[in-house]
């Protein structure tokens, strides 16, 4: 029995109780309520009264029977059946007395339990096509990991392996350590894996707005027997786990197993002297045999046999100095891009973990090519013998740009060091180094030598490294020289088009637009740039109509210029065959129609298309709204009206940006939120949005004046 129901009849059964116990308490001071009755008609009253108790009693005991039995035991049903739908069935029908006080409450639950159903069934067979389309996708990068000629080992947290395929098993001849939940520490050396996913992560943590910004991750790594040298490149994979980060390693072996597993062995002076011996041996016998034609057949066998043996070690030792150009080609290539600023955190994080000294970095970061671990143990290194040569406990690290080379430079408070000190530590060993190498074959790696000088800062000194500069640094000099467009405020989008008649009290809400962008070949349409992609999108009833787009290549008839080609991505190779402009515009107008135009900066796309009218047969008269300048008029509190600020402002997400159709698309949902934004300002009409843009050419013209 369910506890509402038993309550229930815990409750009936009190007041019944109640009942007798007030009545027999007033038959018992009958005498006292009545004093005047006498006793045949005391004996009546407490008849009567006795009965009506009764027939109160019995009429309580059918009332309470007759909700136990249609609703509280049709309640006990219910729950029970709820219970079922919810947990186990949800087609379930509910067993229920016919006679009940319910009403449409079962009805209900069975219209809820087959939605419950429909909606289960609709998320099982979403939730068993992705697991089938995960399985597939799961399978086909295995068959493609299993595929692959490089090594491919997947880690995470203390580079524990999530992942391995055959090659790698190949390439560390099935290292015994070499499994599944293994650490990667314990078959290839620990110092440069974690000084790579160290570069990563925080190169990841600083540029967090600028993921496609991201440092090469190549670096040399030992095994930890010395037996091969791996040439490997990490990368993070996206996302975040509850273990750390996850990162994958892709190598291949550098080089077969040398004569000495140092690194010290690929410098090429040993197999260059080595030549010398054989050498000096072939001219001694040639000149003898020249010099002595009629020497004693014995004495020119001897001779003869000189120049053969010499001949054949020779060719041994050439092979083996090719064989060493290729590992040092090899090696050179490992060279990645560094940003300075990167480097010295590391270095400074080191000192501080390793007794000192102090490292602060000062001035401009910039980017080199080097060996990233390398240079990370080069650097302490030589902090910690000046601190111990110079007595210093803080130390300046800056980068300088030279004559193609940069100068990683430290800096103390002192006198500069010695040349014969530096002779010494060019040739200690460096603690950590790949294959146990000297001080001086890091710096002959990078081609580079060391030296130190008084700096600029009087009583200081420093001492410098150069080393090669990376094309990434004048690259990002001319990224971000790239201008953005510029503003037009030459002539009114309004007074171009002439009055708009009707159209000025046409409701926004009941007009259609177009809304529009183009790529070109620069920014001054007036100079002979052109249009090289046109894109465009419809709005109707303020949604962007799905399927109506217009986007087309343009041929602009002249070369792309390389800063533009690095903006939009569109090359002369994918433009050659494409139509000219004067035959994209007329289908773009055919697909304009008589809707209002809406860009951003619109003057700028419309200068452009201005231009290519009278040749195109066409002429775009169309009421013209730019959202920079509806911006501008809405939100004054800012300066900021650029594309991006403005999507970012109105929570609209960026996508395919410079695109002409990815800028167009990004722009409709702009203006869009706009729409709504000026109804609140009391904008209602486009002739209102139009003048009120007109406004905002006026103010923006008189800020450009300050």
């Amino acid at each position: 029995m369910p506890a509402s129901r038993k309550k229930f009849w815990g409750l009936v059964a009190g007041i019944i109780l109640a009942v007798l116990l007030i009545s027999a308490g007033a038959l018992w001071r009958l005498s006292f309520f009545f004093p005047a009755l006498s006793p045949q008609q005391e004996v009546a009253l407490a008849f009567y009264l006795g009965g009506a108790v009764l027939l109160l009693i019995t009429a309580m005991a059918i009332f309470g029977i007759l909700l136990d039995q249609a609703l509280f035991r049709p309640l006990g049903a219910v729950i029970r059946g709820v219970g079922i739908i919810t947990e186990s069935n949800p087609t379930h029908r509910l067993e229920i007395p016919g006679f009940n006080l319910l009403d449409e409450l079962p009805d209900a639950l069975h219209r809820l339990g087959d939605r419950l159903h429909n909606s289960r069934r609709e998320v099982g067979e979403a939730l068993a096509t992705g697991a089938t389309r995960v399985e597939e996708q799961k399978a086909w990068l295995e068959a493609v990991v299993r595929e692959i000629h490089e090594g491919v080992v997947v880690c995470h947290h203390q580079a524990r392996i999530l992942l391995y395929n055959p090659a790698a098993q190949r390439l560390l001849d099935n290292h015994e350590a070499l499994g599944l939940g293994r650490s990667l520490y314990a078959i290839c050396a620990r110092g440069p894996i974690e000084h790579t996913l160290g570069m990563l992560l925080q190169h990841r943590r600083d540029n967090l707005s600028q993921p496609a910004a991201g440092i090469e991750g190549r670096f040399l790594c030992p095994t930890v027997n010395g037996a091969k040298l791996l040439q490997c490149q990490m990368e993070l994979i996206p996302g975040r786990s509850a273990a750390g980060p996850v990162f994958v390693i892709t190598f291949d072996e550098v080089a077969l197993q040398t004569e000495s597993p140092g690194l010290t062995d690929i410098s090429l002076r040993g197999p260059i002297e080595a030549l010398r011996g054989p050498l000096a041996s072939l001219r001694a016998a040639a000149e003898n045999l020249v010099a002595f034609p009629d020497m004693a057949p014995v004495m020119r066998s001897a001779f003869e046999n000189v120049i053969a043996q010499e001949s054949s070690e020779l060719t041994d030792r050439f092979e083996k100095l090719v064989r060493d150009c290729r590992l040092l080609t090899s090696t050179h290539n490992s060279l990645t891009d560094i940003n300075s600023g990167d480097l010295f955190k590391f270095v400074s994080r080191r000192l501080r973990e390793t007794g000192g000294p102090e490292l602060a970095s000062s001035g401009m970061p910039l980017w080199f090519r080097g060996d990233s671990h390398s240079l990370m143990l080069v650097l302490t290194f030589l902090a910690q013998r000046i601190k111990e040569s110079s007595q210093v406990t803080s130390l300046s690290a800056e980068a300088l740009l030279g004559d193609r080379r940069v100068y990683l430079a430290l800096a103390w408070p002192g006198k500069p060091v010695l040349p014969a000190e530096i002779d010494k530590w060019l040739q200690q060993p460096l603690p950590g180094s790949v294959g146990d190498l000297k001080l001086a074959d890091i710096l002959a790696r990078h081609g580079s030598n060391l030296w130190s000088q008084s700096h600029r800062r009087e009583g200081w000194a420093t001492l410098r490294i150069p080393v090669p500069i990376s094309p990434r640094q004048w690259r990002q000099t001319t990224e971000q020289a790239q201008p953005a467009r510029p503003e037009f405020y030459d002539f009114s989008l309004a007074e171009m088009h002439g009055g708009l008649g009707e159209l000025a009290d046409r409701p926004l809400n009941q007009c259609t637009f177009t809304v529009f962008d183009t790529e070109t070949t620069g920014l001054e349409p007036s100079a002979g740039d052109e249009i090289v992609s046109l894109g465009a999108v419809r709005i109707v009833n303020q949604r962007i109509v799905k399927g109506e787009t217009f986007t087309r290549m343009v041929n602009p008839g002249r070369t792309i210029p390389k800063s533009s080609v690095r903006f939009h991505g569109i090359t002369d190779e994918m433009i050659k065959d494409q139509p000219l402009i004067t035959e994209i515009l007329p289908l773009f107008k055919n697909f304009v129609g008589e809707s209002v135009l809406v860009a951003h900066n619109a003057a700028f796309d419309m200068k452009f298309i201005q231009l290519k009218e009278d040749a195109a047969g066409v002429r775009f008269a169309n009421p013209i709204l730019d959202t920079l300048l509806l911006s501008v008029f809405l939100h004054d509190h800012t300066r900021d009206h650029y594309l991006d600020a403005i999507a970012d402002r109105l929570g609209v997400e960026v996508r395919f940006r410079h695109t002409a159709l990815g800028d167009a698309t990004v722009t409709a949902e702009i203006f869009i939120r706009l729409l709504d934004l000026l109804k609140q300002r009391g904008i209602l009409t486009l002739g209102q949005a139009m003048a009120a843009a007109d406004k905002m050419i006026a103010v923006r013209k008189q800020q450009t004046m300050f």
